[in-house]
């Protein structure tokens, strides 16, 4: 998930002169005409030396469209915030705790998101947003409130008739299937989100002004809720996921044996069922009557080869700028690693470690261990989200100076990564003269530690780097081109990093696989420091 500015963007079919975002008057914010319970608080200093255009002191308001549209947003992060905990204990379940498949997983969700967020971004700046935010917030729901439990009972559960192994393998074929739809649907969400650009498309469509204060407290309110569904909704789910589990084991024999699958499942499900309603009504009830919204688009050959012009085009805006080309790869590698630290260091150490058991209820008290430790993780980026949303402020759009801090806390944040391998070895490999109960005790806490400041110290820079790179976008006036051509390198990077890392975690003894992906972890954070402002700040700051 990424984020682009605001005012003005071209689309890509469009001349510049008839772009319908371009022709859209200037709208002043609005302030006092707002109902209280619209406006949403954030302390900022002034941008402008004229008076006239100071922003009122104290709270600035938001238009409703806007909150409608960040509390469907919000409702949104929290279902992808259980599936980011969950999926991977969900298919080292339903794979017997084999990790290459939470590898293949993100390869074939990233595959769709590759080839198909360039021609999402192209297409973003001539759609519906709500249209977008509507079909793209239903179909993600559908995969994995219907469809994802109804393939797995008919072919691989073998509850109602025997599996095979030969419907095993269709389930794994159909399963990957669904995933690359789910990352196909992820691919048109991304260029709606929040931190993806559909703040900007949102306030050109819609006619409301949008800043660099705005967008930081929107990414702020956006990752807070990201953070905050995995502290609170994601280990009560777990909770209830063990508490069920053990009443299927204990109860229903016939049941036993996928006792943890079904209450993993069968609990997201539920909470993609929730969320899924809960964003559709915001969208709609909120977003009404767009003042600029643009055409339909309809696919004709002409059309199509304006969109793969303007994906060309967004690849060469990127890749043309020194500042925003280094930005995104520092981004892929921040994004990457992040996804890493949840679906397989965390979920790994969790089910191989922490859950010492072999019996049915192995993958429900891994998954109770995973979401607790990424709870423990989200609590600092939580703390560093309302930080930053409190204390990071913009006076100076053209200054590098409120970024430079960010590169330190990127450093930091990797170095604390190294006590989660630290933590393994003084557990079983140190043989230390204490009592086994003592060390398990000290080395779960120094892996509860080092998630939470990893978590604490990368959340800043994600936050302030996000801020960033909108701005960037901002100056090149193509958002939705630029975003879409970002997201599709993202996605490659992630794919690769996870791919390799899972190869590892299967390859590799668990001691050695920890050190080489938190080692790497680390040496990201280190160059990030060392190379970061020079190649992505503006020069002379």
């Amino acid at each position: 998930m990424l984020s682009p500015s605001s005012y003005g963007h071209k689309g890509p079919f469009t001349p510049k002169s008839h772009s319908p975002l371009s022709q859209s008057p200037r709208v002043q914010p609005q302030r006092a005409d707002i109902p209280l319970d619209t406006q949403l608080s954030l302390q900022i200093p002034s941008t402008s030396p004229d008076e006239d255009q100071l922003p009122p002191a104290g709270p600035i308001p938001m238009a409703p469209v806007l909150k409608g549209y960040l509390v469907g947003q919000l409702a949104n992060v929290i279902k992808f915030g259980v599936w980011w905990v969950g999926f991977s204990p969900l298919i080292l379940a339903i794979f017997d705790g084999n990790s290459v498949l939470i590898g293949c997983a993100r390869v074939a969700f990233n595959v769709s998101l590759l080839f198909l967020s360039p021609i999402a971004g192209g297409i973003a700046e001539r759609a519906n947003i709500k249209k977008i935010l509507n079909w793209t917030s239903l179909g993600k729901g559908l995969i994995y409130s219907i469809l994802l439990p109804a393939v797995w009972y008919c072919l691989d559960s073998g509850i109602s008739w025997s599996s095979s192994h030969t419907m095993h393998i269709v389930f794994i074929i159909l399963f990957l299937v669904l995933i690359m739809l789910d990352g196909a649907i992820v691919a048109f969400s991304n260029v709606a989100d929040i931190d993806s650009g559909g703040a900007n498309l949102v306030a050109g469509q819609y006619g409301v002004e949008i800043d660099d204060n705005i967008r930081n407290h929107l990414n702020s309110m956006h990752i807070m809720f990201f953070d905050g569904s995995m502290v609170l909704f994601s280990p009560i789910l777990a909770v209830i996921t063990l508490i069920f589990a053990k009443h299927l084991n204990d109860e229903h024999a016939d049941l036993s044996e996928q006792s943890s699958i079904l209450t993993i499942m069968g609990g997201m499900a539920i909470i993609f069922f929730l969320t899924t309603i809960l964003s559709l009504y915001f969208y709609n009830s909120r977003m009404t009557h767009p003042t600029q919204s643009p055409p339909e688009w309809h696919v004709t050959w002409a059309e199509f080869t304006d969109l793969m012009a303007s994906i060309k085009d967004g690849a060469r805006i990127t890749w043309g700028n020194k500042r925003i080309r280094w930005r995104v790869f520092f981004f892929a590698l921040e994004t990457a690693l992040e996804d890493a630290m949840i679906s397989l260091i965390v979920a790994e150490y969790s089910m191989q470690i922490l859950s010492d058991r072999d019996d049915n209820l192995q993958y429900a008290y891994g998954n109770l261990w995973a979401n607790c430790i990424v709870a423990a993780g989200k609590v600092g980026g939580v703390i560093a989200s309302i930080g930053m949303q409190r204390c990071f402020t913009i006076s100076d759009t053209n200054s590098a100076a409120p970024f430079k801090p960010l590169f330190w806390f990127a450093f930091f944040g990797g170095l604390c990564s190294l006590i989660i391998p630290v933590s393994l070895e003084l557990r079983v490999y140190a043989h230390l003269d204490i009592d086994e109960d003592t060390i398990k005790t000290i080395t779960t806490a120094m892996l509860f530690v080092g998630v939470f400041l990893f978590f604490l110290f990368s959340t800043v820079s994600k936050i302030g780097f996000a801020t960033l790179m909108q701005s960037m976008a901002a100056e090149v006036e193509a958002s939705g081109r630029v975003f879409g051509f970002v997201s599709s390198f993202v996605t490659a990077i992630d794919a690769a990093v996870v791919m390799s890392f899972s190869a590892l975690f299967s390859a590799l003894d668990l001691r050695y696989a920890l050190w080489i992906t938190c080692g790497f972890i680390c040496l990201h954070g280190f160059v990030e420091l060392v190379l970061g402002p020079s190649l992505v700040l503006k020069h002379g700051d």
